[in-house]
């Protein structure tokens, strides 16, 4: 078969012999070819975006997570693209594994005929699909108002104005228990749900009237006529009911499931504990060990373990089968307060387990702090008795690859264990240290590479989204740093910085990161990003005319660059941290603080330091959405920093709940795992 038409295909590969070898095969198959080679998958997402492509083949050999990375920039486009893997040799074994990363299939070019083949395959497959989808594009319109039909009588929808339920469909009426759709209009709409969510269920309500609500669903508790709990998840759109505005609120029901799914949805079963429906131990051991052999997520992971205080006597309060009972809703509590990342399960008879990551050490305390509230807080139905409970957590930290669960259970198990020590609801943390020796023997490993990867310019430039809450068109930017490692893989700050900072290499790479930041608000005239200071790049009294000679030679705005400070190190050295602040403000900088508390010491940092914005610690963000307490505290930071004409971010934002909550606190910005990650940009030239 032959073509006129010329194929586009993408090569991912670092050496443009192989993208001439896959050039060939397809010219000798008859095919013509348009073929780009890109280095490394960091450019793939930007070329998907702006050219057409029919073919993506990958040279996996080159780097351990290349196919993956490919495979992963696929799924985040929403692009169903025919990837191929390249090797040097393959076997059934290979080509399986392959397959399981996201490959269509693998093969080599000793094989050019067998590769040919595959190509040809993917190619027609690909165009078919292509096809049937404009031919159901051509039917949209009937699809459309069939869908909307389908909708309105699957889905329970309800039309609320100014807190008020306007209207019901049946659907919506027979969720919540009632008998007929004109019960429902005039009620409360918060009367529908558990008071923990009502001040995220608010916000979002405000913030969709107003036309800012992001195309997501919140969870939240719905409460039935009859007073029993049911989880739900709330999708919300503005709309018009008898001419007034209003908000529709959706309960999208759950689809029929094909042969297929049930059949999943049974093995899933297998895997789960059937008195809570969470990961049973068996399975939950087998996925933390599979997690552990992998590089940490950014930030800090650790094993959170969870014990119900007090097991016998609650047992012999509710009897076994009201114990049941009890598990199964504290395995719910977890469910609620767990992120999609997670990995979490039932441990033990009375004990639960979740391998999390979190911003920090601090995250970590006050995410198990929110949930111990949350218990302390919920009544308890069980054996016809109403109970209140209250569990304690152990955290040991996992903070490198590879570790041994049983260690790490063990580390946790002594955390819990001087938790229960100390009264009940109470969290302990590892205090696992490794000994000096090891942190001496790893620092000057680290030395080594820090200093090869400054020479060698294999530092990057990271940027993660700084979210308006108030609808102000914005380009705001946080700026991060990785390390390219000499495989060209991308180390974390949290496996370097530390290092960096005992053996005084961290004002090398401060000096990195602010020169390219230069570099690339140069590049974006209408950005404003946030830079981190170090301890000792705060202490640097030479920075701010290193900084004002930079600034003029590159031309730049004044305020575009703003400096970041932690609440920690601007408490140790207020003095330094004041003077420095305005000399950053004088020379066309802005300053921040970040990491703020809202405790006695944040307030007089708040007092004292000249500031254009403050960074709401992401510590208080966890469990944020049902913590009546902690959101008088946000509350009062905001109010304060508005008063003094301070802008307010609320950092590691992880979910749509705490978003609206915020929301409706009237904080202005937000940035964290729910707006993006972050994303590698440049380096410096």
């Amino acid at each position: 078969m032959s073509e006129t038409t010329a194929v586009p295909v993408i090569v991912l590969s670092r050496h443009e012999d192989n993208a001439e070898a896959i050039n060939r095969v397809l010219r000798n198959s008859g095919r013509a070819a348009h073929v780009l080679r890109l280095d490394d998958a960091g450019d793939l997402a930007e070329q998907l975006g702006e050219a057409s492509c029919e073919l993506l083949v990958v040279f996996a050999d080159e780097s351990e997570n290349l196919l993956i990375t490919a495979a992963a920039v696929l799924e985040a486009a929403g692009l169903e693209l025919p990837l191929i893997s390249c090797r040097e040799t393959v076997d059934e074994g290979v080509i399986a594994d392959d397959i399981g990363c996201g490959a269509q299939d693998a093969a080599t070019l000793e094989r050019p005929d067998r590769l040919a083949a595959i190509f040809d395959r993917a190619l027609r497959l690909g165009r078919l699909d292509r096809a049937l989808r404009g031919a159901i594009s051509s039917a949209s319109t009937y699809r459309e108002q069939l869908r909307r039909v389908v909708a309105g009588t699957a889905d329970a929808i309800a039309h609320v104005g100014e807190g008020i339920v306007l209207d019901a469909n049946r659907a919506w009426t027979q969720q919540f228990g009632f008998e007929d759709e004109s019960e429902l209009p005039g009620l409360t709409f918060m009367d529908l749900f558990a008071p923990d969510d009502q001040p995220a269920i608010k916000g979002a309500l405000v913030a969709c009237a107003q036309g800012r609500w992001p195309p997501q669903g919140i969870k939240a508790t719905g409460i039935t006529r009859h007073d029993k709990p049911m989880a739900l998840l709330l999708e919300m759109e503005p709309a018009s009911f008898d001419e007034e505005p209003c908000v529709r609120v959706r309960i999208p029901a759950r689809p029929e499931e094909d042969d297929e799914a049930i059949e999943e949805r049974l093995g899933a079963a297998l895997r789960l504990d059937p008195g809570t429906g969470l990961y049973g131990r068996l399975h939950l051991l087998k996925c933390l060990e599979e997690r552990l052999a992998g590089d940490p997520p950014a930030g800090v992971q650790a094993l959170v373990l969870l014990r119900l205080d007090g097991f016998h006597e609650v047992q012999r309060q509710v009897g076994t089968r009201g114990l049941d009972i009890v598990l199964a809703g504290l395995a719910d509590l977890l469910r609620d307060s767990a992120k999609s990342r997670d990995l979490y399960g039932r441990l033990g008879h009375a004990e639960f387990g979740a391998l999390v990551a979190r911003g920090t050490r601090r995250d970590l305390k006050a995410w198990a702090t929110s949930i111990i509230a949350k218990v302390s807080r919920t009544l308890f139905e069980a054996g016809g008795k109403s109970i209140s409970l209250s569990v304690s957590a152990g955290i040991a930290v996992a903070d490198r690859r590879g570790l041994d669960l049983d260690v790490l259970h063990a580390e946790a198990e002594d955390a819990l264990q001087k938790a229960t020590e100390l009264g009940m609801a109470q969290v302990g943390m590892s205090s696992h240290e490794e000994d000096s020796t090891r942190m001496e023997e790893l620092d000057q490993l680290w030395v080594k590479r820090i200093k090869k990867a400054l020479l060698e310019n294999r530092f990057r430039l990271a940027k993660q989204p700084i979210a308006s809450l108030t609808g102000e068109e914005r380009d705001l930017h946080d700026l991060l740093v990785r390390m390219i490692d000499e495989q060209g893989d991308e180390v974390l700050p949290a496996q370097f910085v530390q290092a960096a900072e005992r053996n005084r290499l961290i004002k090398n790479i401060d000096r990195w990161v602010i020169g390219a930041a230069f570099a690339y608000c140069a590049s974006r005239p209408q950005s404003t990003v946030f830079v981190r200071l170090s301890k000792d790049t705060m202490l640097d009294g030479m920075l701010p005319a290193w900084l004002e000679t930079r600034r003029k030679n590159a031309r730049l705005p004044e305020g575009v660059i703003v400096f970041q400070v932690a609440e920690d190190v601007a408490a140790s050295h207020l003095r330094q941290t004041h003077e420095m602040a305005a000399r950053l403000r004088k020379i066309g900088f802005g300053f921040s603080l970040e990491g703020f508390t809202g405790g006695p010491v944040s307030t007089q940092l708040l007092a004292h330091l000249p500031m254009d914005y403050l960074k709401i610690d992401g510590s208080l963000m966890q469990g944020l959405a049902g913590d009546e307490a902690m959101q008088d505290r946000v509350k009062t930071i905001v109010r304060d920093a508005k008063a003094r004409e301070i802008v307010t971010i609320a950092e590691r934002v992880e979910d749509a709940n705490t978003m609206a909550v915020l929301w409706q606190i009237g904080v202005q910005y937000i940035q964290g795992y729910q707006i993006r990650e972050p994303e590698v940009v440049l380096a410096e030239d």
